[in-house]
């Protein structure tokens, strides 16, 4: 029988085990031990603090929309009990990073138990579809954020929409409201809804004219379904009004589409401008990814078009197709896995982190046409998890090895089809076996030669993640992906909020200073604080409030924070910090701290102090 098809059983005391059930339990011990033993190990001071400076604003009274103009902080209601919880326990910051970390390690290791639990019947490929989903971290990111709460929010909806031989109506509803989740932590999502439902309608009209294009997907194109999953939407749309109500956005109806509106007006911001100088000129190993964006982009619609809008009138067009799919994705893999592990930097380092996953959609793409059963409901949860992918790409300066994640589950899956099917190009049937023949094989010579290579690719791949992921996690440092280093992970940092973390002693050295820093603006005093420059640890360490409408990414002018004192002309700032370095040592080629510092003295009558890591600047009276 086929690897994972087999419900073969050990009796232990009085009952019959599965085989499978017992390698879930060992797969899941080594993988909770692998992940807590490594939580500690590594600092991302950069974007690790952001998603703790969203929740910590909230707690300190700033209200979504009305004061913190960021649509990226939506998914922080996913987020704020527990760290309010946090907060009220310990009464501050001090820890916060690792108590998130294992916050983020639990999920993890919940949605394992929550795969394999939906795909028991897969036995083993239950096992290797959910280690493929939680074997890897987004970014490096060791926390919880948006891309990761929008990711385990799809992953839940494919489950509960296609994993299931008939879901009830609730499970649509379900999904739907998991879909909503989706789309409050990356709002771009959105659009598949609206796709989606331009496709239902399309089957519609149709099938009212006795066509069949599209027939196929009537399991997930029917009316019926698509109203229990707007359903479920509805309500997700209610919670998440209701909790905004109560406690994250306050009832000044004002004061929130105000925010809204300079949301969108200044949607190009600082920090989106940023992001693309980071993306085009600054780090031009990011071009790298840029390209590989596109080309991801290019399949994709290769995939829905030949294997959904024109599957019936292409389908002597489809294996080609598939098969240049298969040898372009395995060929992105080969290159990432060839790039020196120890100079993953930028949007390379992130694209080398899911080489795995790459490598199984190579077979996903050939799965579709070679398999003898082809599951519609796999390559449907497939495709979901490709256009939120596609979508996120074009709205952020992330990679698209980021939400494809998602797409991990029915990959496997797929590929259990494959192996499935092509059994008797590696083996002779049993009938014939007895006979003392050979099985007749389906697949050619090319076939065959393609099979065996994608498998052999899988299992290399496979080890070089294994290793990637040892060496990144224990021997090798980096900076939230952009800087390398060499020096061994040795150094605790025993304060602040990243107590805990185990680091190289010079970031140990360079963390020291900011706290020094941070110290500092408390004894300062003051009550309002705001950091020129990307640096959210300082927040969390000063423990003052956050006088302005986003993180200052870039700082060019004062247009976005202007608009933002008008509307809180009691809150001007006490106090600024103007980092020395930027982005932890990334020179972007703006304004130097000098310069930004002269440019704040034509503002307002300064009293400056030079601290360890950063300009301590105290604002003593502000110019009309």
């Amino acid at each position: 029988m086929a690897f994972g098809s087999d419900y073969k059983t050990v009796r232990i005391g009085k009952w019959n085990v599965r085989l499978s059930d017992l390698a879930f339990l060992a797969v899941f011990a080594a993988l909770a031990a692998y992940f807590i033993i490594n939580a500690p190990y590594g600092i991302t001071q950069t974007d690790e603090s952001v998603y703790q400076y969203y929740c910590y604003r909230l707690v300190q009274g700033d209200k979504l929309f009305a004061d913190d103009w960021n649509f990226s902080n939506m998914f922080t209601v996913f987020l704020y009990l527990p760290y309010r919880l946090f907060y009220t326990l310990s009464g501050g910051t001090e820890g916060i990073v690792m108590a998130f970390r294992y916050l983020y390690t639990g999920l993890k290791l919940v949605s394992f138990c929550l795969v394999y639990i939906c795909l028991r019947q897969y036995g083993f490929w239950a096992i290797l579809a959910g280690g493929v989903f939680v074997g890897t971290d987004i970014f490096g990111l060791k926390t919880v954020s948006y891309y990761t709460v929008c990711i385990y929010a799809l992953l839940l909806t494919g489950l509960l929409l296609f994993i299931k031989k008939e879901p009830k109506p609730v499970h649509r509803i379900a999904a739907g409201f998991l879909f909503s989740c989706a789309v409050v932590a990356e709002p771009a999502v959105a659009v598949v809804w609206f796709a989606y439902g331009a496709l239902t309608l399309l089957r519609m009209l149709l099938a009212k004219k006795g066509k069949t294009a599209l027939s196929d997907y009537d399991f997930i194109l029917s009316p019926r379904v698509w109203f229990h999953i707007f359903y479920g939407i509805c309500i997700g749309a209610a919670v998440f009004l209701a909790s905004c109500a109560l406690f994250f956005t306050g009832t000044d109806l004002r004061a929130i589409m105000n925010g809204v509106v300079q949301m969108l007006q200044t949607a190009n911001d600082e920090t989106a401008e940023g992001i693309s100088y980071l993306t085009i000129r600054a780090y031009k190993p990011m071009l790298f990814a840029y390209f590989y964006n596109r080309v991801f982009s290019a399949a994709f619609v290769l995939v829905f078009v030949f294997g959904v809008c024109l599957h019936r009138w292409t389908k002597r067009f489809e294996k080609p197709v598939f098969i240049l799919l298969s040898v372009l994705f395995a060929a992105m893999s080969v290159s990432m896995i060839l790039k020196p592990a120890g100079l993953t930097g930028g949007a390379d380092g992130e694209c080398a982190g899911h080489a795995l996953l790459l490598c199984v959609l190579a077979f996903a793409c050939y799965v579709f046409t070679s398999a003898e059963y082809k599951n519609k409901k796999t390559f449907a949860f497939l495709l979901l998890s490709f256009a939120a992918s596609l979508l996120v790409d074009a709205t952020s300066n992330v990679t698209f090895g980021c939400i494809l994640l998602a797409g991990a589950v029915p990959a496997v899956l797929l590929l259990r089809d494959y192996v499935r099917s092509q059994q008797t190009v590696f083996r002779t049937c049993p009938a014939e076996k007895k006979a003392g023949k050979k099985a007749p094989v389906r697949s050619g010579g090319p076939a065959k030669a393609f099979s065996v290579f994608l498998c052999v690719l899988v299992a290399f791949v496979s080890l070089y993640e294994v290793w990637h992921y040892v060496y990144m996690g224990r021997l090798h440092e980096t900076e939230q992906i952009l800087v390398a280093s060499n020096e061994p992970l040795d150094t605790v940092i025993l304060n602040g909020a990243l107590k805990g973390v185990v680091t190289t002693a010079s970031l140990a050295e360079e963390y020291a200073g900011v706290l020094s820093d941070a110290r500092r603006i408390r004894e300062i005093g003051g009550n309002e604080l705001y950091v020129i420059d990307y640096a959210p640890s300082v927040y969390l360490d000063a423990q003052l409030s956050v006088c302005g409408p986003w993180l200052h990414f870039f700082w060019d002018d004062w247009q976005g924070e202007t608009l933002w004192w008008e509307g809180h002309p009691e809150r001007k700032p006490s106090v600024f910090y103007i980092p020395y370095q930027t982005l932890c040592h990334i020179d972007f080629g703006d304004r130097s701290p000098a310069e930004k510092l002269e440019y704040l003295r034509t503002r307002a009558a300064l009293t400056v102090e030079e601290g360890a890591k950063g300009y301590i600047v105290t604002a003593e009276q502000w110019y009309e």
